[in-house]
């Protein structure tokens, strides 16, 4: 039996990223108890996410969607030259809402990176996907 799901359905899933997310964070030791992928919140220490080493803002702009192989998805532009605002190590990227602390989607790094205050980072770019049903 054929499944079928429209694109747009797909691309209300990724809207919602494009057009609530306002920050990029790279963090050390951020997790989520999202199920499936759930929308979740997470405690702040009041100047961002605990854990946060760098961030830059993001804008609807800064996600472009399209086709990829397996079904849809939103691509996050890179942002070059951002600052680090603590030491540690950065593990992951999240993408997330700084006025209601929604996590919309975050990504582990291939290779954990060690960052102090004089350092400056790059996000490269990176893909959202929502796959087709199958």
């Amino acid at each position: 039996m054929a499944i079928f799901l429209n694109d747009n359905v797909l691309n209300a899933a990724l809207n919602e990223v494009k057009n609530n997310v306002t920050e990029m964070s790279l963090c050390e030791g951020f997790t989520s108890t999202a199920a499936g992928g759930a929308l979740t919140t997470f405690t702040t220490d009041g100047n961002g996410i605990t854990g946060e080493l760098a961030n830059v803002n993001m804008v609807s702009g800064d996600f472009t969607l399209s086709d990829y192989a397996g079904g849809r998805q939103a691509t996050v532009a890179q942002k070059s030259g951002v600052s680090v605002t603590a030491n540690g190590t950065g593990d992951n990227v999240i993408l997330w809402n700084s006025t209601t602390n929604i996590v919309y989607a975050y990504t582990g790094l291939t290779v954990d990176r060690a960052v102090t205050t004089a350092d400056t980072v790059t996000f490269n770019t990176w893909n959202v996907q929502v796959a087709d049903p199958v």
